[in-house]
């Protein structure tokens, strides 16, 4: 192309006539909340699943290890009664780790990330981005993470039961915790929005949930859809 201009001794700007420049127009409120809607999902539903983890292998495989599952069946305790509070235990232990680490990375955001917005402030930077979790937020990604922390114990439970140990437990589990990481990556690709068919489908409706409730974009009439 160089040798062409030169051969029509025409000007070099006739390569580029038009210098296109990019320039993002949304408010930095609104890019934080589209970084926060791309990293919370995959992490909450990270620490839900990981949550129930191991203490559903406590409840089930190491009570065999143990050899304390045969004294408990033999109290006049009822076997419906044993599995609910099993589950309980683990469910309670499954949304106690999600409220701690949602409570980290809501003050992370709000209170962590301020120094950061300070020092580029210092340097005659303006941040592109406002991120920060404010404690409604963090409320209802807690309120929603109930019936997705139900499924993940309850399944974890049905899995561990089959195994004789721990580690064998381990090996049962290990690819449903895989499993349960893969939905929560439907953030990460355009194309995908919270409308009556992805409302339906577990752990990815609740990702597409708090992606949009992120940004500030999601229907009101399904917010419930994950609860249902």
């Amino acid at each position: 192309m160089r040798d062409a201009i030169a051969k029509h001794n025409a000007p070099p700007r006739i390569a580029r006539p038009f210098v296109v420049k990019s320039k993002d127009i949304a408010p930095p409120k609104k890019m934080g909340g589209f970084l926060l809607g791309k990293i919370i999902p995959l992490l909450v539903i990270i620490f839900a699943a990981v949550g129930a983890f191991y203490p559903a292998i406590d409840v089930t495989a190491m009570e065999k290890e143990r050899g304390t599952l045969e004294t408990l069946l033999l109290t006049p305790t009822r076997t419906t009664e044993i599995m609910i509070g099993k589950f309980l235990s683990v469910f309670l232990l499954t949304m106690t780790s999600v409220f701690l680490n949602v409570f980290s990375i809501a003050l992370t955001t709000t209170h962590g990330l301020y120094y950061l917005k300070a020092l580029l402030v210092q340097h005659g930077r303006l941040p592109q981005f406002d991120i920060s979790i404010t404690p409604s937020m963090a409320l209802l990604v807690l309120v929603m993470m109930i019936p997705t922390s139900a499924i993940f114990s309850s399944l974890m439970m049905i899995v561990a039961i089959f195994a004789r140990n721990f580690k064998e437990a381990q090996n049962y589990m290990t690819p449903l915790l895989l499993f349960f990481t893969a939905p929560p990556l439907v953030v990460l690709f355009p194309g995908f929005e919270l409308n009556t068919s992805t409302a339906l489908l577990p752990i990815v409706n609740i990702s597409l949930l708090f992606r949009d409730m992120m940004v500030g974009k999601f229907s009101p009439m399904l917010r419930l859809a994950p609860l249902c």
